[in-house]
């Protein structure tokens, strides 16, 4: 058979007559039908005989799925049908298992329902069922808008040599094996399957399969080069169901997202949005205006101050839309379904590739080659319970040129602010604070004559969109998350402050010298007393990044070394703290310890400490049952390896 199939191949490359042509066409498809029948056949008599076993190695979900799309997505857009992934966030996409058998299963199902569906969707979701100690089961399942078939007919799919009804296989062919196989090897893999149908109106097959967890995996946490959590984000799609499934997904990479179905409605929406939209996916084929159409006319439109970075998202030719969008300038062309890595890989790029050049219109250089930004000179009022955050603050500030006061709650910044009214352009907020939150404060504020013009920006660990919207309603203007990013910052600063035009500050009061130390501050805190020289900090530190940490504070690396010195000395017990509280109930300890220590790692970069403080206070947030051992034991090992780094770093520096 793979001789014919071969040879038949090499037979069509060359010249020949139309009837020639088409009499080898068919008989090379008439090959694969055959060599497809005869496999199915070998696997069956292959898993009968109990001469199959499944495997166990490591392997990446979103690289199965990929392959399912790679062989399918052609024949789906023969038939101008959609294909959907949607993974549940909490599923981990490291796991270990059989891929190859695993990627046969949906190969299979996702097939037929390509093949008996002729209009409308095929929706492949993941979702984790239940974890026990090293391993957890998934749940798949295949939903089509296809013939669907009886109840009867469902009783009996999974036998051998059984399809719906004879005209199915005169119509679409098959051995009528394949569903038998993949029932068998499903259950090889430790788990069940099941089929829900209904005529005219489609079929459900969902299967289950028990995987291994690796080793140090856990929760993928995917960490963007620039922070963009927060960012606002707008899908055009007139499929609904894509809309549902890519704002599930951004919104768990923590964007704000909104949706709409046309390109029209997204011109309007973008030319009425305040603060800005900065990134736009859309969707090609749509009815009346297409994507490309669309992108046109919002590069082209006098309302908008800033055009937003596009992604184009297509089911279909992408040769055909690049041939078309060429001139166009676009950010980024997806082929669809998209997988969440693939989607969070575009938009990164789509930023990170021009993040040196963000809008920087009025930055200059001063003849020292520092840079002097257009913020120099506007005075920020930072409110900030934490004290190494407030120096974090502090140090990327001023390394924007402004001047920095400090207020510990929100009641202090009112005092600060009802004091000298004109005093400040902008309010940096935290919201979670002793004695008045940011949220209590910002209402106060608005309230006092003379600050409705004064911007307040809120800095939330918490993206949510319903975190989002609770700022906005307390009169905030903005939002910066944390751990907060420099251009980000500047970007958010930009929009919302007009500086004085005060000189910018001398070469030496800017930290990205890394032979400067920031100058001394009553608001620093005791780390600031001890001696620390960041000569030996060494380019790779166990639990930080330090690139990232050295770019929050503008390449001071005294002040890295100083701040981690001092995490370690105050945080290091904080997993037992948080054991403690919860073992005897005070979730609500719990909860702001938790946030406090993600906070405070975010901003110092130390990466598997903030994500594993995340994933403990969403299960908190959320009401997961307890116990909470194993985000505890998490977070307790990502805490230790950071402590072990700092103290070799105390000696060696």
């Amino acid at each position: 058979m793979n001789a014919i199939v071969g040879l038949s191949y090499l037979v069509l490359k060359t010249e020949l007559a139309p009837r020639q042509r088409d009499h080898v066409s068919r008989i090379q498809s008439s090959a694969h039908d055959l060599l497809a029948i005869i496999n199915d056949i070998l696997d069956f008599s292959k898993i009968e005989a109990g001469k199959v076993e499944v495997e166990s190695i490591p392997f990446d979900l979103d690289r199965v799925l990929t392959s399912v799309t790679d062989t399918l997505s052609g024949k789906a857009a023969e038939k101008d049908l959609e294909m959907h992934f949607q993974v549940a966030a909490d599923v981990p996409r490291a796991l270990a298992g059989d891929a190859m058998r695993l990627g046969q299963v949906l190969l299979n199902l996702v097939g037929n329902a390509v093949k008996f569906t002729d209009k409308g969707d095929v929706v492949v979701s993941v979702e984790i069922v239940s974890r026990s100690g090293p391993t957890a089961q998934l749940r798949f399942s295949v939903r089509d808008t296809g013939l669907g078939i009886t109840k009867e007919e469902c009783d009996r799919l999974f036998e051998p040599f059984v399809q719906a009804d004879n005209s199915t296989t005169r119509r679409f062919g098959g051995s009528g094996l394949g569903l038998a196989i993949s029932k068998q090897l499903v259950e090889l893999m430790g788990g069940t399957i099941s089929l829900q149908s209904t005529p005219g109106v489609g079929s459900t097959f969902t299967f289950t399969v028990t995987v291994g967890l690796p080793e140090q995996t856990g929760q993928l946490v995917r960490m963007v080069p620039m922070d963009l959590r927060g960012m606002r984000v707008l899908v055009v799609d007139d499929n609904p169901i894509a809309r549902i499934i890519l704002r599930a997904s951004l919104e768990a990479m923590s964007f704000a997202v909104a949706t709409v179905s046309s390109g029209p409605e997204a011109i309007e929406k973008l030319a009425a949005a305040r603060p800005p939209f900065e990134l736009v996916l859309l969707d090609w084929r749509m009815p009346g205006m297409d994507g490309l159409e669309t992108a046109r006319r919002i590069k082209a439109h006098p309302a908008l101050s800033r055009v937003p970075r596009m992604v184009l998202l297509t089911a279909y030719d992408c040769e055909e839309v690049v041939r078309r969008a060429e001139g166009l300038d676009l950010d980024g062309l997806l082929p669809k379904p998209v997988n969440d890595s693939v989607l969070f890989d575009a938009i990164v790029d789509a930023f990170g590739r021009d993040a040196a050049s963000a809008p920087r219109a009025q930055t200059a250089a001063s003849p020292d080659g520092h840079p002097r930004a257009a913020l120099a000179g506007a005075r920020v009022l930072l409110v900030e319970d934490n004290k190494l955050n407030q120096m974090v603050g502090q140090a990327l500030l001023e390394g924007l040129g402004l001047t920095v006061e400090i207020a510990e709650n929100g009641q202090q910044a009112i005092t600060m602010i009802e004091a000298e009214r004109d005093h400040f352009d902008a309010v940096l907020m935290d919201l979670q604070m002793p004695v008045m939150d940011g949220y209590a404060a910002t209402r106060a504020l608005r309230e006092l004559p003379g600050t409705a013009g004064l911007p307040i920006v809120a800095v939330t660990a918490n993206a949510l969109p319903s975190e989002r919207e609770r700022c906005l309603q307390a009169g905030m203007n903005d939002y910066v998350p944390k751990p907060i990013d420099p251009d980000r910052l500047r970007v958010v600063l930009e929009r919302w402050v007009q500086p004085r035009g005060a000189p910018a500050p001398s070469a030496a009061s800017y930290p990205g010298d890394a032979s400067q130390v920031l100058p001394a501050s009553p608001h620093r805190g005791e780390a600031d007393a001890q001696s620390a020289s960041g000569e030996g900090l060494p380019e790779i530190l166990p639990g930080v990044d330090t690139g990232v940490a050295l770019r929050r504070l503008m390449g001071n690396r005294d002040l890295l070394v100083r701040l981690l010195r001092q995490f370690a000395s105050e945080h290091a017990n904080d997993p037992e703290h948080i054991r403690v509280s919860l073992a005897r109930g005070d979730l609500e300890a719990a909860r702001a310890a938790v946030h406090r220590l993600k906070g405070v790692a975010g901003n110092l970069a130390a990466q598997q400490v903030f994500a594993s403080a995340a994933l403990l206070e969403s299960a908190l947030r959320e009401g997961a049952p307890a116990p909470f051992e194993a985000q505890l034991d998490d977070l307790a090992n990502a805490m230790k390896l950071v402590t072990q780094s700092v103290a070799s770093l105390a000696v060696s520096t």
